[in-house]
């Protein structure tokens, strides 16, 4: 019977550990949808990103951004140039925000009591934000060869926390894949 005890407090240290430790382990579900005529390597081509509507291109947040976007585009064989002309493309990247819905959702905690365990539920409702990224690359002759969108929703209320996920998300299947892509991070929300 003490050997059950201490198995059955183990367990509930265990399960509580999981439940609460993943409160802490942060992701971001996305929806990914492209449509794309580029090649699947960069091989070398250039292209200056820049952010949508052009008032913002100075703005230290679209500064910090598109830093981002240009590691993802290095990192895919892009060289970044400093200025459209020079460009074989140039990415246009807007972002968005949007304010908070309720979602409900049930969350389940064990809990012992004495010898035995039992199971809490509790209904609670959470702030709920859409984030959204649109990406598009023309061309020097100002063709679309890329129109890329990312759609996350999630407690996370900072874009900033969460922008790195969404390129990555963004980029996982890039230039021509869509659906669900799920990335892990680390960002204090």
């Amino acid at each position: 019977m003490q050997l059950q005890v201490q198995k059955l407090t183990w367990l509930t240290i265990l399960l509580s550990a999981v439940v609460l430790g993943s409160t802490g382990c942060s992701r971001v579900q996305a929806n990914v949808e492209a449509f794309s005529s580029l090649p699947l390597s960069g091989a070398l081509k250039s292209i200056h990103v820049k952010t949508y509507p052009e008032s913002l291109n100075s703005s230290l947040e679209w500064k910090a951004y598109r830093k981002i976007f240009e590691q993802a585009f290095e990192e895919r064989d892009y060289v970044i140039v400093p200025d459209e002309e020079s460009a074989d493309y140039v990415a246009f990247v807007e972002y968005d925000l949007a304010g908070a819905g309720q979602e409900e959702t049930t969350r389940t905690i064990p809990i012992q009591i004495g010898d035995s365990v039992t199971f809490l539920s509790k209904k609670v409702s959470d702030d709920v934000y859409r984030r959204t990224i649109l990406m598009v690359i023309f061309t020097k002759d100002m063709d679309s060869v890329y129109e890329g969108r990312v759609v996350s929703k999630g407690t996370c209320g900072s874009l900033s926390q969460v922008m790195h996920e969404l390129v990555e998300a963004l980029f996982e299947k890039f230039p021509r894949g869509s659906g669900k892509v799920r990335i892990f991070g680390n960002f204090d929300c």
